[in-house]
């Protein structure tokens, strides 16, 4: 339950792994926990209220691409991949190849030409519902 609670997958279902059927659901955020008070009649009788909830949405004006007018180029350091191999030589005929994040774009793919004014280059923006 308390795995549950913080977000992380439920146990896998054995069967639904060898059939195919793990993983086609949408992807959800965590759950939303709300402390409102009640009257004792309320609880017993039941009734409905509402809240303002805050959440993060993807922002309008770049589409959730960080640009501003959605400009981006492909980064040129990892050719737009984010990633780049990087070569060590430990000893001498013994070389180790490694990938890590591209520094220039942060594993992105792409920089953005000027960060987008409505979101400052977060790619999302505070929405209540």
């Amino acid at each position: 339950m308390e795995r549950h609670e913080k977000g992380a997958n439920a146990p896998a279902n054995p069967f639904d792994m060898l059939f195919g059927g793990g993983g086609g659901g949408r992807r959800r955020g965590p759950d939303v926990h709300v402390d409102m008070e009640v009257s004792l009649e309320e609880l017993y009788n039941g009734g409905q209220r509402s809240a303002r909830i805050g959440r993060n949405i993807i922002c309008p004006k770049c589409r959730g691409t960080g640009a501003k007018g959605g400009e981006v180029t492909k980064c040129r350091a990892c050719n737009g991949q984010g990633v780049r191999l990087v070569q060590q030589q430990m000893a001498p005929g013994f070389v180790v190849q490694m990938q890590e994040t591209c520094p220039e774009c942060g594993g992105r793919g792409n920089i953005a030409k000027a960060a987008c004014p409505h979101c400052n280059g977060r790619k999302v923006v505070p929405d209540e519902k």
